[in-house]
Parts: C-alpha cells; sequence; structure tokens
C-alpha cells in the first residue's frame, strides 16, 4: 500500500494487465488505460519506455483533454496529437462501473473517428495511428461518482471520503484507425482516506 498525502492507494489486479493490453498495442496487437494507473503501474511504464523495443512506427491520438493523461504520455516520451470527443458523457449510463467506464471510452473514440471522418482528416486513417480512450469514475458506498460538476459538489465528494475508502474503476480502449481493431483494459484502485474533515 503506498501512502499518497493524506490517501493510501492499494493497486487492485489489473495493472500488468492493462500494461500488456498497452504495450501489445503498441506492437499491434493492442491497448490500456494510462489516466490513474497506480504509480505500480506508472514506473513499470516509465521504465518499459526507458528502453523501448522496437515497434513500428505509428501516430498517437490521445482523445483526452486530461493532463494527467497528456503527462504521462509525454513521460514516456511518446509524441502526440490531443483530440476530445464532443459527447454528453451524464446521458450514458451503467450500473456496473466497470460497464460504464467502457462504454464511455467507446463513445470517445466513435465519437473522434466520426470527427475524423467529417473533417476531412482520412489520411489519418490510411496510415497508422493507434486512437487512446479512457474514462475513470470513483465508487463510494456502491455510488457511482464522475466529475464534480462545482467546487461545492467537490467538497461534498471529500467530505464524505474522510475516514474512509473509495475505489476507482478506470479504462483504456486503444483502437487501430486501420484496421479499425480495438482492445480494452481496466485498472482498478482502492484509495483510504485518513480523517480530514
Amino acid at each position: 500500500m503506498q501512502s499518497c498525502g493524506f490517501a493510501k492507494i492499494k493497486a487492485v489486479r489489473n495493472s500488468r494487465r492493462v500494461l500488456c493490453i498497452f504495450f501489445a498495442a503498441l506492437g499491434e496487437l493492442s491497448v490500456a488505460r494510462l489516466s490513474s494507473l497506480s504509480a505500480f503501474a506508472r514506473r513499470i511504464l516509465i521504465r518499459m519506455a526507458a528502453n523501448p523495443s522496437p515497434l513500428p512506427s505509428f501516430k498517437i491520438i490521445l482523445g483526452s483533454s486530461s493532463v494527467a493523461r497528456r503527462h504521462i504520455l509525454s513521460e514516456m516520451g511518446y509524441e502526440f496529437e490531443v483530440m476530445t470527443a464532443d459527447i454528453d458523457e451524464k446521458s450514458i449510463r451503467r450500473d456496473n462501473p466497470d460497464e460504464l467506464v467502457m462504454v464511455l471510452a467507446e463513445a470517445k473514440a466513435d465519437a473522434i473517428i466520426s470527427r475524423i471522418k467529417s473533417e476531412g482528416y482520412v489520411e489519418r486513417i490510411d496510415e497508422p495511428t493507434l486512437l487512446i480512450t479512457s474514462d475513470i469514475v470513483v465508487v463510494h458506498e456502491g455510488i457511482i461518482r464522475e466529475k464534480p460538476s462545482s467546487k461545492e459538489e467537490a467538497r461534498q465528494f471529500l467530505k464524505g471520503y474522510s475516514g474512509g475508502h473509495v475505489s476507482t474503476v478506470g479504462s483504456v480502449l486503444v483502437t487501430n484507425l486501420k484496421t479499425g481493431r480495438r482492445y480494452g483494459g481496466l485498472d482498478k484502485a482502492e484509495v483510504r482516506f485518513k480523517k480530514f474533515m
């Protein structure tokens, strides 16, 4: 278990599997989740990036405006373009957090692919290009929580977490725009909070 300020984070299951999926994607098998990987998983990614195996030439489109996701790819030494999906995430609902994050990552990928086609960027699809989309939710007392819509809502969320724990569920979906193949994975972590409010 790792200590992170006022919280302790425990990586759960699939981190290694997600890493394997991502590096398989880069090698043309397929995809992984980047945003909220555990610190352990990030260290492995950075180590692997420092000693890369030969990979085919490809472009990367990061389908996210997340600063953290951009930082992770930059830290790994990859050049990439950022495109965001114009979707109403609140209109896409699932009761199961695993399903929700995968459906949202797929919806983001579909929206970006439609945009690429409609804006005449077809040349991107004719060369090896990987589109990476992802999503993450927090589960607290069985309730799925997404990004707070205001500072006040964020404060209320944190107040509820004080002295307790939450789980994060994240997905990564890699779509090969040339072949249309998609590969996805999940990463889960448990975060325990000290009493702070």
